[in-house]
C-alpha cells in the first residue's frame, strides 16, 4: 500500500514534466509559424512595393521627358518670334532711311531744277537782246547798202561800215550759237532732272499706296469732325460734318497724309471758318486754339512731318475741286471745302467729298465772322446698317 503510494506521488512530477514539455514545443512550434508568416507577408508586400514604385519611376520619367519637349517646343516658338520681330524693325527701319533718303535728293533736285529754269529764263533774256541787237544791225546793214547804191564817192566809207557792221553781225551770231548751244545744253540737264524727280515721285506714291492700304485698308475711309463754337467749354458740340476719303491710286500720299493726321489727332483743337462765302477752310495748328496751338506744332515736329506734311503735291484730272469736295491747301495740313466749283487754275486737286453735315458747312460760309473749333477728328467706318464704328 505505500509502494502505490509511493508510485503515485512520484508519478504526479513526472506528469507535470510532461505537460510543461508539450506546452514549451507547442509554443516554440506556434512561434516558428508565426515568423514564418510574418516573413511570407514581408517578401509579398517588397514585391508589390518594389512594382508600385517602378511604375512611379516610370510615369515621372515620362512627365519630364514631356515637359522638356514642351519646354523645348516653347524655347523654338520663342526664338522665332524674337527673330520675326528682328526682322520687322529692320525691314521697317531701312524703308524709312530710304524714305529719308529719297526725300532730301527730291528737296536737292527741285532746288537745282529751279536754278536750272532762272539760268535759262536769264539766257532767254539775254538772247531776246542779241535777237534784237541783230535785227537792228541788219536794218542798219541794209540802210548802209542802200546809201553805197545811191552815192558811189561814199563808197569806200559805206564799205569800211558794212564790213565792220559784218564783223558785229558775225560775231553777235556766234554769241546767239554758244547761248543756243548753252540752253540745249541746260535743257538736257534740265529733262535729266524731270525724269528723276518723276521717279522720286512714282516711288513716294508706289511706298504710300502700299502704307494706305496696309494700315487702312482698301476704302473708302470715312473720318468725322465734331465742332463746337468758341463760347462753348464743358458742352459736347452738337455740329458735325463727315469727309469720306474715295479710292484712288492717283493721290495715295495726300490720303495717306491726311489719315495719319487723323489717326494722331492732330487736327483737334484747330478752326475752320468760312473765306468769301464760297469756301471752308482750316485744320492749320497756327490757327489753333491757344492752350492746344503749342502743343499741335510740337506733335507735328516729333513724328516728323514739319510744317508743310505733304513731300509731294499730288494733282489728278479725276478728282478736281467741286462743290462739297475736300482737299489740302498746298501742302498741308491746312484744308479746304469749296462750296461751288472752282476753276482748274486756281484750285487744287481734291481726293475727298463732303458726306454729311453740308447744311453746317453752307452756313457757317454764310456768317463769315463765325469761328468753329474741331473738338475731334476721328476716323470711322461704315456698316451696312445706318451704325457708325470708330477705328
Amino acid at each position: 500500500m505505500s509502494a502505490a503510494i509511493r508510485n503515485e506521488a512520484n508519478s504526479k512530477p513526472r506528469d507535470r514534466r510532461l505537460r510543461s514539455n508539450l506546452l514549451m514545443k507547442l509554443v516554440i512550434m506556434s512561434g516558428v509559424g508565426a515568423l514564418g508568416g510574418f516573413w511570407l507577408f514581408y517578401s509579398v508586400w517588397e514585391t508589390q512595393c518594389s512594382d508600385l514604385l517602378n511604375q512611379a519611376q516610370i510615369r515621372h520619367s515620362a512627365v519630364i521627358a514631356e515637359l522638356q519637349e514642351l519646354h523645348t517646343k516653347q524655347t523654338s516658338a520663342l526664338q522665332n518670334c524674337v527673330e520675326g520681330d528682328a526682322t520687322k524693325e529692320k525691314a521697317l527701319a531701312e524703308r524709312l532711311k530710304t524714305q529719308s533718303t529719297l526725300v532730301i535728293k527730291h528737296h536737292d533736285l527741285l532746288q537745282q531744277y529751279d536754278e536750272a529754269k532762272s539760268r535759262i529764263a536769264r539766257l532767254e533774256v539775254e538772247l531776246e537782246g542779241v535777237t534784237q541787237t541783230n535785227q537792228s544791225l541788219n536794218e542798219q546793214l541794209e540802210r548802209l547798202q542802200n546809201e553805197v547804191a545811191e552815192s558811189a564817192r561814199s563808197t569806200q566809207g559805206a564799205e569800211k561800215q558794212i564790213v565792220l557792221l559784218r564783223t558785229q553781225l558775225e560775231a553777235t551770231r556766234s554769241v546767239i550759237k554758244q547761248s543756243c548751244a548753252f540752253n540745249e545744253t541746260i535743257d538736257m540737264s534740265s529733262q535729266r532732272h524731270k525724269e528723276e524727280v518723276l521717279q522720286i515721285y512714282a516711288a513716294i506714291q508706289r511706298q504710300s499706296f502700299a502704307q494706305l492700304f496696309q494700315r487702312f485698308g482698301e476704302g473708302p475711309c470715312e473720318v468725322k469732325f465734331l465742332l463746337s463754337t468758341e463760347s462753348t467749354t464743358d458742352t459736347v458740340a452738337h455740329e458735325t460734318f463727315r469727309v469720306e476719303l474715295l479710292r484712288s491710286k492717283d493721290m495715295p500720299h495726300t490720303v495717306l497724309t491726311f489719315l495719319s493726321l487723323v489717326e494722331l489727332r492732330l487736327y483737334d483743337g484747330t478752326t475752320i471758318a468760312g473765306t468769301d462765302g464760297t469756301v471752308i477752310s482750316g485744320g492749320i495748328p497756327k490757327q489753333a486754339q491757344t492752350r492746344a496751338q503749342s502743343y499741335l506744332m510740337r506733335m507735328y515736329v516729333e513724328h516728323g512731318f514739319g510744317f508743310s506734311p505733304l513731300v509731294i503735291e499730288e494733282t489728278s484730272p479725276t478728282m478736281p475741286c467741286m462743290a462739297h469736295t475736300f482737299g489740302f491747301t498746298e501742302r498741308g495740313p491746312g484744308f479746304i471745302i469749296p462750296l461751288e466749283s472752282m476753276s482748274k487754275n486756281e484750285s487744287p486737286s481734291c481726293p475727298g467729298r463732303i458726306s454729311s453735315g453740308r447744311d453746317v458747312l453752307e452756313r457757317l460760309a454764310r456768317d463769315r465772322e463765325s469761328q468753329l473749333t474741331i473738338i475731334e477728328a476721328k476716323l470711322v467706318s461704315r456698316d451696312i446698317g445706318s451704325h457708325d464704328t470708330e477705328l
